[in-house]
């Protein structure tokens, strides 16, 4: 009896790993052409209907195709090379959904434009708890070695220590992730010291000489003393965090900013998170103030998706395509065998600057 025909010895899941780990160790780079049906069903003395499942799972894991009268090749952008993961702890519309990852979610499609062939797919809502089928699929995507990196955001570097995907070491990087919480991956945050430089300075430079900070944080991120080093007059309480779950309060912190004469109040404002924005702004404008006049504010946002206002504002703030296009580098870093920094930040542009930026 011929080894096609004799007693199958494999499954269709064995045999599908063993051709896609032929594909992952190089022997079939992307493009190529596998061995005939024929021969694989000799290969693996497997039945050609068992075969036939093996081929189809791979074909729908990205990393094969057929051509008419031509064969099977491996896909030229098979998934363990060209497609990443982005793993979010919530989705749109959650309370705990920020601007910040409104803005990935939107840019990852466009950003990949500008660079090689790639795919970034989404995770949401995985969390610790989490029963979401995209916990499932992400787990399945990494054992079946479909993801080339992953892009970890705030509360998700939990999943480095899932059994599942743990022992499949994908190269990850986490962004927005304080370094104690990273798990050793490396992380990408914004240069916030470049941010209230670029801020109060142009501040200062606008002949402005009292200000106030606000941020929908416990750290807002600037001293005093930093504002005093610019030129700039400032009080302790002036200095605002103000906690996501009080963020309702933005109007009363201004009103009170603001309940000083003339001479005395604010006549500048950095709004150091993009969420305090309208409340703050529509504060100001029912105190009758005159932004640009009276006072003048510098407004964070997450770019390309600033916030909207017919005030003259300027706005300050961090490209999603930076952050993009910075994991996607330190992942290649990683799967060639380098080391990458463990922190690097991205810069800081007003609205004017992005003009000049090419974000290819």
């Amino acid at each position: 009896m011929s080894a096609s025909t004799s007693t199958p010895t494999t499954g269709r899941g064995h045999i599908a790993d063993r051709i896609r780990a032929q594909i992952l160790a190089g022997k079939y780079p992307p493009g190529a052409q596998l061995p005939t049906f024929d021969h694989l069903v000799a290969e693996f003395r497997s039945s050609r209907a068992t075969m036939q499942l093996a081929i189809r799972q791979l074909k729908e894991e990205g990393f094969v195709r057929s051509v008419h009268r031509s064969g099977l090749f491996v896909t030229e952008q098979p998934p363990h090379l060209h497609r990443f993961g982005l793993v979010f702890a919530h989705s749109p519309g959650d309370k705990p959904w920020s601007r910040f990852l409104a803005a990935l979610l939107a840019e990852s499609p466009v950003a990949l434009r500008q660079r090689d062939p790639a795919e970034i797919v989404s995770f949401q809502n995985i969390h610790p708890e989490s029963t979401a089928p995209a916990f499932a699929r992400l787990r399945a995507d990494t054992a079946a070695h479909r993801l080339a990196g992953l892009i970890l955001t705030e509360e998700t570097t939990f999943v480095l220590e899932d059994p599942s995907i743990a022992r499949h070491q994908v190269p990850c990087v986490a962004l927005n992730v304080h370094e104690r919480l990273s798990h050793g991956i490396p992380v990408i945050n914004t240069n916030e010291v470049m941010f209230f430089d670029k801020a109060l300075a142009w501040l200062a430079q606008r002949g402005r000489k009292r200000v106030a900070v606000l941020a929908m944080r416990q750290n807002v991120g600037v001293t005093a003393e930093d504002c005093q080093r610019a030129g700039l007059a400032t009080r302790p309480h002036w200095i605002c965090p103000i906690g996501s779950q009080f963020s309702g309060q933005t109007r009363s912190v201004v009103q009170l900013l603001l309940d000083y004469p003339p001479d005395e109040r604010p006549d500048c404002l950095v709004l150091a998170t993009d969420h305090l924005v309208e409340e703050a702004l529509a504060t100001v404008h029912d105190a009758g103030i005159v932004i640009g006049r009276d006072i003048d504010i510098v407004a964070h946002c997450n770019w390309p998706w600033p916030v909207e206002s017919p005030l003259p504002i300027a706005r300050l703030g961090f490209h999603s395509h930076d952050f993009l296009h910075t994991a996607l580098d330190i992942i290649s870093q990683i799967r060639r065998g380098e080391s990458p920094p463990a922190r690097t930040v991205v810069p800081a542009f007003f609205e004017h600057e992005l003009e000049h930026r090419d974000f290819r």
